[in-house]
């Protein structure tokens, strides 16, 4: 018995069902599974974060201060850690509150403060500022540094893996150094100098593995403000490590130097300082 009297109908039936099937399949394979739906990322950061850091560093200090203009001349150039006895290795504290206003968007919230003393016996004569030292007179010395900062970004890239933003940061540093001789009897004032430091740079992350990221961050600033000459970088790279979707441990190496050179009348010399070093942070955000 022929299974189909009318080849034409019987192909046409035939046609339709691979057509019906091939349909059925396309619709299928474009529904989304639910084992195949987009996993939401695994770091969660809605409203705020809270990073709070003991940061390990080395420091280089080279410092100059010069006699007012009224008395001419040039100040001694001294090594903060060699000359004047300050301690090479500090341990820091250091804060970071972010707000998340929009999708995209940041605001931060930091600060950053250093303040160190050192004692130590001349081996040459010392010119500084507007008082001189003898070679053997021994000095107590002060060099400290303040900064509280503002940063806006905008996250240009952003999704479950990634994210980087362009970003502008806004901090007001504060420096101060001072010197008192045990021979002289010299007291001087804290020679103090307040700068704005507006500053460009970008961060972001990349995630290597599920709870592991990449992170980094470079901040610049190269400006002259009336007859002072600033000159500041910072920049970091580390490891994130995300035990909860709002709580992680991040490890980085942190550099940040500062270089100010002033010719004004009141605080004239040059200041160069550099922190490097290990630094670990705690997490938290909603």
């Amino acid at each position: 018995m022929a299974l189909c009297s009318n080849w034409t109908a019987c192909l046409r039936a035939t046609a339709l069902t691979l057509l019906a099937t091939f349909s059925l399949a396309v619709q299928a394979d474009e529904a989304q599974k639910p084992w195949e739906s987009e996993p939401s990322p695994y770091i969660f950061e809605d409203k705020m974060r809270l990073q709070v850091s003991i940061w390990n560093s080395n420091i280089d200090t080279v410092v100059r201060a010069d006699p007012s203009a009224t008395n001419g001349g040039v100040g001694s150039t001294l090594s903060g850690e060699t000359d004047l006895g300050l301690k090479p290795k500090k341990v820091t504290p250091d804060f970071e509150l972010t707000f998340f206003p929009g999708q995209r968007q940041l605001l931060r919230l930091s600060g950053f403060s250093s303040e160190r003393t050192g004692q130590e016996r001349l081996t040459f004569p010392v010119q500084f500022h507007n008082d001189r030292f003898n070679s053997g007179e021994v000095v107590k010395s002060e060099v400290n540094i303040n900064m509280v900062g503002l940063t806006y970004g905008y996250r240009l890239l952003k999704g479950r893996w990634y994210d980087f933003a362009p970003t502008l940061r806004i901090q007001v540093g504060t420096f101060s150094t001072n010197m008192q001789g045990t021979v002289t009897h010299t007291t001087c004032q804290p020679d103090t100098i307040t700068l704005p430091l507006p500053m460009i740079g970008g961060e972001g992350r990349v995630q290597i593995y599920k709870k592991l990221n990449f992170t980094g961050r470079y901040q610049w600033l190269g400006a002259t403000v009336v007859d002072t000459k600033g000159l500041v970088r910072e920049w970091q790279a580390g490891l994130l490590y995300q035990f909860r979707h709002n709580f992680g441990v991040e490890a980085a190496y942190r550099s940040y130097s500062i270089h100010v050179d002033s010719s004004s009348n009141d605080h004239p010399g040059t200041l160069d300082m550099k922190y490097a070093g290990w630094q670990l942070g705690f997490r938290a955000s909603l």
